[in-house]
């Protein structure tokens, strides 16, 4: 059996105007989960810091800006996505203690763009 997180975090900086807490609990309340999710504004002076104690706490959860390229290199497992964008914006510590990050931005764009322009080609080069 999979154990779940013990802690649901996004981090961040700023990230006091986010409104994923309030979604997110929304969700973990109707799930009727015992757990909550809230933002940490986390800076770079303190993330690697931050980051060691939420793996000591089994936490999980989300990172946006400006810290998404320096969790990739927190990482000890990357997702194919996480690796390639080398960014991560969802986290979480597996059953052995490591912590593992994946880019879901991949996924959402890739889906996003094929529901536009249909077949993306092979070789598609895109500038954002």
């Amino acid at each position: 059996m999979i154990a779940g997180p013990d802690r649901l975090v996004l981090i961040g900086h700023p990230v006091a105007h986010s409104l994923s807490p309030t979604f997110q609990n929304a969700a973990l309340r109707y799930m009727k989960l015992s757990l909550s999710y809230e933002a940490l504004d986390v800076n770079a002076v303190v993330f690697a810091e931050t980051i060691g104690r939420l793996v000591l706490e089994n936490a999980a959860g989300n990172v946006t800006i400006p810290h998404k390229e320096r969790m990739a290199t927190q990482c000890e497992q990357l997702t194919v996505h996480a690796r390639r964008a080398a960014s991560v914006n969802t986290f979480w510590v597996d059953d052995d203690g490591i912590l593992s990050g994946d880019c879901t931005d991949v996924g959402g764009f890739d889906a996003l763009a094929s529901e536009v322009m249909g077949r993306i080609p092979r070789d598609a080069r895109v500038a954002l």
